[in-house]
């Protein structure tokens, strides 16, 4: 391999490395900030319906369940429920029973007082809501079609930045390398015009500022 090509693979190699750490970092970083942000909002939505349904009187079951349907902050396939300290469902807005709440989802949920996971397509969370000497579960899920499409875009730029990344730099590194060798290029190109009949032909000395 000549020594140009290894260098402007040795660059694009380093240089690639760089574009592709920072842009699984940004994806990563920005995948953690939706995800939480999502779960916080959902947190918060599953606080407000259960204050409501437990707190106000004149709140039924059937009531809040139009209220949420028509409320414009619901989120994508909002379903809530929620269980009295016996495990009894209070309030459920998921007829079909998509969630499935187990032994294991109520124990986690009633020793760390709130739980997050991820049952496709939602994104579930759990949080205990005390009201005088009761604690009700309370069980929230959504789907994050807006997170979904976000990351799906972001890798799509992130991709197409670090291609062309790779190209500019692979460019450059030629470019770079070709510049760098130069001198020894003309080194090799004058002895080679040195033979028994052009004696007289000396190596240029340089600038004397370097090794060559």
């Amino acid at each position: 391999m000549q020594i140009r090509t290894r260098l402007t693979l040795q660059f694009l190699l380093f240089g690639g490395a760089i574009f592709i750490i920072a842009s699984a970092a940004i994806y990563f970083l920005t995948e953690r900030y939706l995800r939480e942000d999502f779960f916080s909002r959902l947190e918060s939505k599953a606080r407000n319906t259960a204050k409501l349904l437990i707190e106000v009187e004149e709140i039924s079951a059937d009531l809040l369940k139009r209220i949420e349907k028509d409320s414009p902050a619901s989120l994508p396939d909002e379903k809530t429920i929620i269980l009295n300290y016996e495990k009894d469902t209070l309030y459920t807005s998921d007829e079909a029973g998509d969630i499935k709440i187990t032994d294991d989802v109520l124990e986690r949920l009633y020793r760390l007082g709130r739980i997050t996971y991820i049952q496709e397509p939602y994104r579930v969370v759990g949080l205990l809501y005390a009201e005088s000497a009761n604690r009700f579960a309370v069980i929230s899920a959504a789907t994050d079609y807006s997170g979904v499409l976000r990351l799906k875009n972001l890798r799509l730029i992130l991709i197409s930045v670090c291609l062309s990344s790779l190209f500019v730099l692979f460019l450059v590194g030629w470019i770079y390398s070709g510049r760098a060798l130069k001198p020894i290029s003309d080194v090799v190109r004058r002895v080679e015009e040195i033979s028994i009949t052009s004696l007289n032909l000396r190596l240029d000395e340089g600038n004397g500022a370097d090794e060559l």
